[in-house]
C-alpha cells in the first residue's frame, strides 16, 4: 500500500515538471516566433512610445489622488508598462548610444517609467499611510482640509 502511494505521488510529480517544461518550450518558441516580426516603422515607435509615456502619467496621477489601489493591481499596471517599453526596443530601431531621436526619447520614457515606478511604490507604501494618518489627526483635532 505504501508502495503504491509512493509510486502515484512520484509519478504525478514528474508529470508536474514536464507539464512545467513543455509550457516553457511552447512560450520560449512564441516569443521567438513574435520576435521574428518585420520592424515596425519610426512613427509607429514614436505613437506606441508616447502611449507609454502618457499611461506613466496616469499612474502617477491615480497614486498622487489618493484613489486607492490595490498594490497587486498597480503592479500588474506597471509589469504591463515595463513589458510596452520592451516590446518596443525589439521591433523598433532603438540604439543604446544612438543620438537619433527616437532612440533619445525611448531611453529618457524609459528613464520616467523606472523613477516613476519606484516613486509610486514608496507613495503607495510609505507617503500615502502617512499622509491619510495625517489628515485624519488633523480632523479630529478640528481641522478639516480640502482635498
Amino acid at each position: 500500500m505504501a508502495w503504491g502511494v509512493f509510486l502515484t505521488m512520484a509519478l504525478g510529480f514528474v508529470a508536474l515538471i514536464v507539464i512545467a517544461v513543455v509550457k516553457g518550450v511552447m512560450a520560449e518558441r512564441a516569443m521567438a516566433q513574435a520576435s521574428g516580426e518585420e520592424p515596425r516603422s519610426a512613427a509607429d515607435c514614436a505613437r506606441g512610445l508616447a502611449g507609454v509615456y502618457v499611461d506613466v502619467h496616469q499612474e502617477l496621477d491615480q497614486q498622487r489622488s489618493g484613489t486607492p489601489s490595490d498594490d497587486a493591481a498597480a503592479a500588474a499596471r506597471w509589469a504591463s508598462i515595463r513589458a510596452r517599453l520592451t516590446a518596443i526596443r525589439e521591433k523598433c530601431p532603438i540604439q543604446s548610444s544612438a543620438s537619433d531621436p527616437l532612440s533619445r526619447a525611448y531611453h529618457q520614457v524609459q528613464a520616467l517609467q523606472r523613477l516613476a515606478e519606484s516613486a509610486a511604490t514608496q507613495y503607495s507604501q510609505e507617503v500615502g499611510p502617512t499622509d491619510v494618518e495625517a489628515r485624519r489627526l488633523l480632523g479630529a483635532a478640528g481641522i478639516h482640509l480640502q482635498p
